[in-house]
């Protein structure tokens, strides 16, 4: 009896802890911090995966690759993402999560830098495994990290912010590629010593950035999180005027067994995360990876493809930066299902238009717009876990978003030598479709709601 008392007492405590982090008013400097924090880290994670498709017309002057063999490569770092998804998640939730963002950080930077020095298309592919790796064990760690570090009534904003602050590496990347890459034949590894710039961060920074409260709580270290608690307490207190509004009380964070992932409730939660990670990458990465490669194909010179791939890298930024405003207003799953649909539209005039001026103007809105549904996405997938499987679900549903990216890498190159240009519209419209109907339909409802 005594016992099962004293764990209640646990559970009432950790719950108040919990309470103390949801009822700040306002953003401690240290929590913005960590946004920046997370943000940064985003950013190079972007960029080493927008290299690809930024060094891929050089690729194919320097080796003649062919859009097969770019899919193989593109391909090939989502199986890596794939693992790290898998494995990254489950041992987040296991170790930390601090541990898996700086270890990820470290290991898709060393990747980035070995491809500087590849010599062939086979050993970019092989390099690209390590880098996915690396990428998506801190990727998806990083929106778990966001989700749970901040208050409810600020958690959606700032994770679409982190995500926002990623995707500015998508036009800076397009930038410098317009720039170095058309420099000599084998400018373009210095685009990977970039994207390995993100361990110096990792090394440098990484001290500031503490461990999960509720990580902390499922694993029974109360007084860490207390201590991390009360310095955020503090902080905003020196800032707000009047005292700190009385804590409600929360359900408590508790340890789960992995196995609670696959049955109840979690189960249903797994499969619309799933496919919702699945949707955002085949939109993702048949709309915009293909681009560069695609209008050299039908003529364009490589500077050319690289100047409207910038543009709309420019567009997509500010598309994710637009769900900081609305992103908290409305319900999350209602987001996507919009947005998804207005994907749907723009993508299927891109495709078949033949004005060029409308071409161009679609373009600059489709991509805005999926970067804006993907970010949407990111923020809705962590808060779908209770914390003791967070890491895993989260993994598990971005692990079987890099497979349906693998398919999806090899099945638009077989769509446009089959069908054509237009048809890989058709089919990224259609997957727009399923993901509003899955998510809007039966998503469950997030905003506002503890993520416990």
């Amino acid at each position: 009896m005594s016992e099962i008392q004293g764990t209640e007492k646990n559970r009432a405590a950790d719950g108040l802890i919990t309470a103390r982090l949801e009822r700040l008013p306002v953003l401690a400097r240290k929590q913005r911090v960590w946004v920046a924090m997370l943000g940064a880290f985003y950013v190079f994670d972007m960029i080493d995966l927008s290299l690809g498709s930024y060094s891929s017309p050089a690729w194919r002057v320097e080796w003649g690759t062919t859009v097969g063999q770019f899919g193989i490569i593109t391909s090939a770092t989502f199986a890596g993402m794939m693992i790290g998804g898998l494995f990254g998640g489950r041992l987040a939730d296991r170790f930390g999560r601090r541990p898996l963002i700086l270890g990820g950080v470290l290991l898709m930077s060393a990747g980035s830098l070995a491809t500087a020095f590849a010599q062939n298309y086979e050993t970019v592919a092989l390099l690209r495994v390590v880098t996915g790796i690396g990428i998506q064990a801190m990727a998806g760690t990083v929106l778990v990290y966001a989700s749970e570090m901040l208050p409810t009534r600020q958690r959606g904003r700032c994770t679409a912010l982190v995500v926002a602050l990623g995707f500015l590496a998508v036009p800076l990347s397009a930038v410098l590629s317009t720039l170095i890459v058309p420099l000599s034949t084998g400018a373009w590894r210095w685009m990977f010593v970039i994207g390995a710039l993100g361990a110096v961060v990792a090394l440098l920074f990484g001290r500031r950035l503490p461990e999960s409260v509720r990580w902390l709580l499922a694993r029974g270290r109360e007084d860490e999180a207390v201590r991390i608690v009360a310095d955020l307490e503090a902080d905003v207190q020196r800032r707000f005027d009047g005292p700190l509004p009385e804590p409600v009380p929360a359900p408590a964070v508790r340890p789960l067994p992995l196995r609670d992932l696959l049955s109840g409730r979690l189960v249903g939660r797994l499969l619309i995360g799933m496919l919702a990670a699945m949707g955002v990458i085949m939109i993702q990465y048949g709309f915009s990876s293909w681009i560069p490669v695609l209008l050299v194909e039908r003529g364009y010179s490589q500077v050319e493809s690289l100047q409207y791939s910038t543009a709309m890298a420019v567009a997509g930024a500010i598309g994710a930066f637009s769900t900081y405003l609305y992103i908290d207003r409305w319900q999350r799953k209602n987001v996507i299902a919009t947005i998804a649909m207005i994907v749907a539209a723009c993508v299927l005039v891109f495709g078949f238009t033949g004005s060029m001026p409308l071409f161009l103007g679609i373009g600059l809105l489709a991509m805005a717009a999926v970067n804006a549904v993907m970010s949407t996405v990111y923020a809705y997938l962590p808060e779908l876990f209770p914390t003791g499987v967070r890491g895993a679900g989260v993994g598990a549903a971005q692990a079987a978003g890099r497979l349906a990216g693998i398919g999806g890498s090899l099945l638009v190159p077989a769509i446009y030598a089959g069908f054509g240009f237009s048809a890989i519209y058709v089919y990224v419209a259609v997957v727009c479709a399923i993901l509003a109907v899955v998510v809007g339909v039966f998503g469950s409802r997030t905003t506002k709601v503890g993520l416990e």
